[in-house]
Order: C-alpha cells, then sequence, then structure tokens
C-alpha cells in the first residue's frame, strides 16, 4: 500500500490558507491587547483615586500636603502601600527597566512619555548606582516642581497629579494664584468635574482653562514646560492610547477617557470655566 502525502501544491493551499486566517486574526487580536490595556489603565486611575479618597477619609478631607520632596507620593503610600504597579499604565511597563537605568546612568529624573514611564530617582539609588549627587540638585528657583532625591528606591510612574489639589505651604502657590487652590474636598462642588490624575509624562501639572496650545506638538512626548507656565495642560498632552485620548480619575471615584480638547472644559482648579475654544494641532 503506497503511502499517501501532501503534494507541494497542497502544501502550499496550506500554508496559503494559514497565511490568510492569520491574517484575519492578527488584526483583531492587536485590537483586544489595546482595549485591554485600556481596562487595565482604567483600573489602575480608579486604585489611584480609591488611595487619595481613603487619605481625605484620615486626614479630615484635606487633600495631600505637597511632600518637598516626592510630593503626593508618600501620602499615596500611606492609604495603598507601594506603588509599583498601580503608578504604571500599561502602555509604559514594557519600558519601565530601561527607563530606570537611563536615569540612573543620567543621575537624574526622566519625564515620561506615551509609550515611557517618567522615573523619579533617589539620593539612595542615584549613590547605589554610583552617580554623581549633584547633578540631582534639580530645585532651582524657575523650576520648583522638580522633586528633590528622597532615601527611598527610584520609582517609575505614568500618571500625574492634579496639583491644584495639594493643601498647605507649596512654592508653586503666591499671592496671585492661592484662590485657585482646592486644599479640601468642602471646597468642590461639582466633584465629577474635577481631575485627581490624569495619564501624563510627569508626577504632575498645575494646569488652566486658559492654558495656550503649541503651534505643534509632539503627541508621544507631549509638552514639559514648568508646572504653572501657560502650557501646564501639555504635560497631559499623549497620546498614549492611539486614539488622541486621556485617561482620567475624579474626586468623585469615576474614570473616563476624554478628547484632549476637552482637558480645556474640566474645573482643575477653583473658579475654572469651559474653554470649548480649543483647537489642537495636527499630529
Amino acid at each position: 500500500m503506497k503511502n499517501k502525502a501532501f503534494t507541494l501544491i497542497e502544501l502550499l493551499v496550506v500554508i496559503a490558507i494559514i497565511a490568510l486566517l492569520l491574517s484575519i486574526a492578527l488584526p483583531g487580536l492587536r485590537t483586544t491587547k489595546t482595549y485591554s490595556r485600556r481596562v487595565v489603565c482604567r483600573s489602575h486611575l480608579r486604585q489611584l483615586g480609591l488611595g487619595a479618597s481613603l487619605y481625605l477619609d484620615d486626614n479630615l478631607q484635606t487633600f495631600f500636603a505637597r511632600d518637598g520632596e516626592s510630593l503626593w507620593l508618600p501620602g499615596m503610600r500611606n492609604s495603598l502601600g507601594e506603588l509599583d504597579t498601580v503608578a504604571l499604565c500599561p502602555e509604559t511597563k514594557r519600558n519601565v527597566n530601561n527607563s530606570l537605568q537611563q536615569a540612573l546612568s543620567e543621575g537624574s529624573n526622566l519625564r515620561g512619555s506615551a509609550n515611557r514611564p517618567w522615573v523619579l530617582l533617589t539620593a539612595e539609588a542615584t549613590a547605589s548606582a554610583g552617580g554623581d549627587m549633584n547633578r540631582l540638585a534639580v530645585v532651582t528657583p524657575d523650576e520648583p516642581d522638580e522633586p528633590e532625591p528622597t532615601s527611598r528606591e527610584p520609582i517609575a510612574g505614568g500618571y500625574g497629579y492634579n496639583g491644584w489639589l495639594y493643601s498647605g505651604e507649596n512654592p508653586w502657590r503666591t499671592d496671585d494664584n492661592d484662590a485657585y487652590f482646592y486644599d479640601r474636598l468642602t471646597h468642590i462642588k461639582s466633584t465629577h468635574q474635577v481631575p485627581i490624575f490624569a495619564d501624563c509624562n510627569w508626577i504632575g501639572s498645575y494646569p488652566k482653562n486658559t492654558n495656550r496650545v503649541a503651534d505643534t506638538i509632539d503627541y508621544t512626548e507631549g509638552e514639559f514646560e514648568a508646572g504653572v507656565t501657560e502650557h501646564a495642560m501639555g504635560r497631559f498632552l499623549i497620546d498614549r492610547h492611539g486614539n488622541m485620548k486621556v485617561n482620567l480619575v475624579f474626586v468623585d471615584g469615576h474614570v473616563d477617557m476624554l478628547e484632549m480638547c476637552d482637558l480645556w472644559t474640566l474645573q482643575w482648579h477653583q473658579g475654572a470655566t469651559a474653554n470649548t475654544d480649543i483647537e489642537l494641532p495636527s499630529n
């Protein structure tokens, strides 16, 4: 009895059918993976919102005090514990190790992007990496929002805090903008309109609805001027999810994904009014 075997033509037909099926299935798989990462991102933001709520309950409804060394991180750690997971958007997770190594080798904090986390370095981590401690002295009169090193390990993150929620003393707080700060939960009338955290290329910012839009924007990197300049909103203008939208968690605990231009309609600070005339430059 002769052994039956595939002919060359039959093998080519089978290979062609498999290739066709893969071409149909792979886009769907990519879409599913993208959607799942968005869901995880929203979950992380929801947990950060919960941590902020727990902090409010434990501190007489007062928002995070701005820690001079590491901003909102100590308060959030007290509420949630370690932040290694929830502080990261899954779109940035694949580049965590490279970003940490780059920051340590350069001896300076690293801003983030759509696919790269920001890195806040610490004195201890830089010393152990052989870095020059003087290079971490990044606090200058023009950039008071750049945190000083602390004794903790470096942390990587993908979300930025709404700086107008900080309570108490703050290098950014002046007589001119004191009325913008919320300080306490009781000062917020529409909690569903006030963001706490959002996709961001740094640990936080102080956006206003009057912020200007740059003539050109690289939506992979966003803008990175100092936190209270007229371009402070630019830190949130990163196309992390491939749809020109930003994930945010609000004071009332709900999470939403908004068009970038809609960021100007939110109540980031006291006295904010919706700005619907924003036109962003094309990508």
